[in-house]
């Protein structure tokens, strides 16, 4: 639980470290077709476009992974019930155990397959953060 409770924080503190507005001053840039164009604006464009790609992917993780959750909880409703049925008090016991057993990892699967997912997405964002900053120099 504790583990949970932590990882929940630290994906929050990440979310609102990264999702902080990027501070810079305009250095004034002229285009090739002779308008000013402010480096800093553009920087800000792209890494915001980085951002919004990257919080959609760990949003579609943690659906994905809600949905698995629900689905493994339904699983273990019925295998649950359909075990409460045998009258053999081994055989019900066996039945319970796996059902918990498929749960908990169906559980595992999910949360691995969420976190893979998220780092991913961070990893993702890095790189086309550092890609847009390369752009402005």
């Amino acid at each position: 639980m504790g583990k949970k409770i932590l990882s929940t924080l630290t994906l929050l503190a990440a979310l609102a470290t990264v999702s902080t507005p990027v501070l810079a001053a305009d250095s004034g840039k002229t285009s090739t077709t002779g308008t000013t164009v402010t480096s800093t604006t553009t920087v800000k464009a792209c890494v915001k476009t980085a951002l919004t790609t990257r919080n959609a992917a760990i949003k579609a993780a943690q659906t994905a992974y809600q949905a698995s959750v629900k689905s493994a909880q339904t699983t273990l409703k019925t295998a649950l019930a359909d075990a409460k049925k045998l009258t053999d008090t081994t055989a019900r016991n066996a039945a319970i155990k796996a059902a918990r057993k498929a749960f908990y990892t169906a559980i595992q699967e999910a949360r691995t397959t969420r976190n893979t997912a998220i780092k991913a997405a961070q990893t993702a964002y890095r790189s086309a953060r550092e890609a847009c900053k390369a752009a402005k120099k």
